[in-house]
């Protein structure tokens, strides 16, 4: 069962199989790795953007945009999302991020579903190439991932990939709610031992 999984995930989320596979076990390790491949999935998926709106009408570009949009919003919500859902997720973190660490990452996460988006909402436009659209695109992923302009499109393709950055985006913010409040719940526990101590 579990190489059947691993063989669906390689296909359907790339990203979500090698950051499961290729993880370090040190905590230290780990916390190094995920840093480093936040940022390489920023750049990479600023790279996906500027291409689509370089060349907008250049198709295989818009199928990269879309496959990386699908493989990192999946793994963002199966990582993030098993931090929160389950017992302890967060307190037992298998890296050595602290509150402000764990936030940066969900922030940078979130930063980039926005970018990814944007390309799409921009390369779906109906004037192209045009920088209006591309601002337009811009805010209207902001909004999407603030939750906050997350309307039906006529395009079934388009309100689903709404409803889909809707959720990746809705799993980062809860993450970093959760990660402040769980901090914030040990501090005082710890003040609470020390006094009654």
């Amino acid at each position: 069962n579990s190489n059947h999984s691993s063989f669906i995930w390689v296909f359907v989320s790339p990203d979500y199989f090698w950051a499961d596979k290729i993880k370090p076990a040190d905590k230290d390790k780990r916390k190094n790795y995920i840093f480093v491949a936040n940022k390489l999935n920023i750049i990479v998926s600023s790279f996906l953007f500027w291409g689509v709106f370089c060349f907008p009408l250049v198709e295989w570009i818009q199928f990269f945009l879309i496959a990386r949009i699908i493989s990192r919003s999946f793994e963002i919500i199966i990582s993030f999302g098993k931090d929160v859902i389950t017992k302890n997720g967060i307190e037992n973190k298998k890296s050595s991020t602290n509150r402000f660490e764990r936030i940066q990452l969900a922030i940078f996460s979130l930063l980039e579903i926005v970018v990814l988006n944007a390309g799409l909402y921009y390369s779906f436009s109906s004037d192209l190439p045009d920088a209006a659209a591309m601002i337009k695109s811009i805010i209207t992923s902001f909004g999407v991932s603030l939750l906050v302009a997350v309307d039906i499109d006529k395009s079934t393709m388009i309100s689903f990939f709404r409803m889909f950055q809707a959720l990746t985006s809705f799993t980062l913010i809860v993450f970093a709610i959760a990660s402040y409040l769980s901090n914030e719940n040990n501090s005082k526990t710890s003040k609470y031992l020390r006094h009654k101590n």
